[in-house]
């Protein structure tokens, strides 16, 4: 009897199983409106930006991408329920062309809305500048001023003969 039921409930798990795709939740092939009054708010390595969100009932989010110098292509979004998106992580404060989309529930972009962000000067490099190491009784003394209150990991370590870094000890600051 208790054969009967394990091959009862394995046949019953091995038919509902099955495979699904997933797919958009929306229906509507329209593309979404874009999002209007965009302001920029100038942060320490990114940007803060603010909008009108449309009033279209199919808006799942908007995105905020940008490629980088060094190639790296960034993407930030925000939902339909928030007019704000912050960009952050920027390695400098060098002016960055940002491109903005709405996008709808079944997975359609609007057209771009191509922006122009100026970052201040990112939070590690003006902490950086603020460090000081000093010998300490086995091992180094770092001291650092964290004005801007940034999340920001420093790493110390060293280059091994390979010239591959090999982190000794790692700080995070928040």
């Amino acid at each position: 009897q208790n054969r009967i039921l394990a091959f009862a409930f394995i046949g019953f798990i091995l038919l509902s199983c099955s495979e699904e795709a997933n797919e958009p939740i929306g229906s509507k092939t329209g593309t979404p409106e874009m999002v209007k009054n965009i302001q920029v708010e100038a942060l320490p390595g990114g940007a803060k930006l603010s909008y009108s969100l449309p009033s279209d009932k199919s808006l799942l989010y908007v995105e905020a991408s940008l490629l980088t110098k060094d190639g790296r292509k960034l993407d930030f979004r925000s939902s339909s329920y928030i007019s704000t998106i912050i960009i952050e992580g920027l390695s400098s404060d060098a002016e960055e062309e940002v491109s903005i989309r709405s996008v709808s529930t079944s997975g359609v972009k609007s057209e771009p809305q191509i922006i122009k962000i100026k970052p201040l000067e990112p939070p590690f490099l003006t902490t950086f500048k603020t460090l000081s190491a000093q010998p300490d009784f086995g091992g180094v003394n770092l001291k650092f001023e964290n004005e801007s209150k940034s999340e920001l990991a420093y790493f110390l370590g060293y280059y091994d003969e390979d010239n591959q870094f090999v982190d000794y000890e790692s700080y995070y600051t928040f």
